[in-house]
């Protein structure tokens, strides 16, 4: 969301990943603070961006970049249908669809 939208709120970020506003401001910080997301304050608002060119952290990952990640997720999943059921709790988690595998 905050790749696509640098002018989402925390209230709709929180709302679209099943959290409190507290908590998506705490994982706003620690992405700030990893250097991942960059946060440029507008008036009264904050506008965040995706640092795309942030290397991963994990061993084995560290040559990657965020970027290629995102890339690599969205050739995975098709974030608008995620996005479309986000909170649902017919869909379980926060981000995956359920299967569309029948059990026989």
């Amino acid at each position: 969301m905050l790749a696509r939208d640098p002018n989402v709120t925390v209230r709709d970020l929180a709302q679209s990943i099943g959290v409190t506003e507290r908590s998506a401001t705490n994982i706003l910080r620690d992405l700030r603070d990893g250097g991942f997301v960059n946060v440029r304050r507008v008036g009264r608002r904050n506008l965040y961006s995706v640092n795309l060119e942030q290397k991963l952290r994990r061993a084995g990952y560290r040559e990657s970049t965020v970027g290629e990640l995102l890339a690599a997720l969205h050739a995975m999943v098709d974030i608008d249908e995620v996005e479309r059921h986000a909170g649902d709790p017919r869909y379980g988690s926060r981000t995956t669809p359920p299967s569309t595998d029948s059990v026989e």
